[in-house]
């Protein structure tokens, strides 16, 4: 793959003091980021509950317009 680069690679290097740095803060919000993730689960399976909810109330809102259509 570098081989077929016309573009020059580079070799760059970091402190490591700000390697620690960074990764300590990454470790302090791995609780929150965890967090989060549960919440956007959790309110994507109240979308698609919502969704389920609406879809049934539909079906039996409209079961006769659906029933009565000429079949395929």
């Amino acid at each position: 793959m570098v081989r077929k680069s016309k573009d020059k690679l580079y070799k760059r290097e970091v402190d490591a003091n700000l390697v620690e740095k960074f990764k300590g803060t990454a470790e302090q919000l791995e609780g929150e980021v965890k967090q989060v993730f549960k919440m956007e689960s959790y309110e994507k399976e109240m979308m698609q509950a919502e969704q389920a909810a609406i879809r049934a109330q539909n079906m039996l809102k409209h079961s006769d317009e659906i029933y009565n259509r000429p079949k395929k």
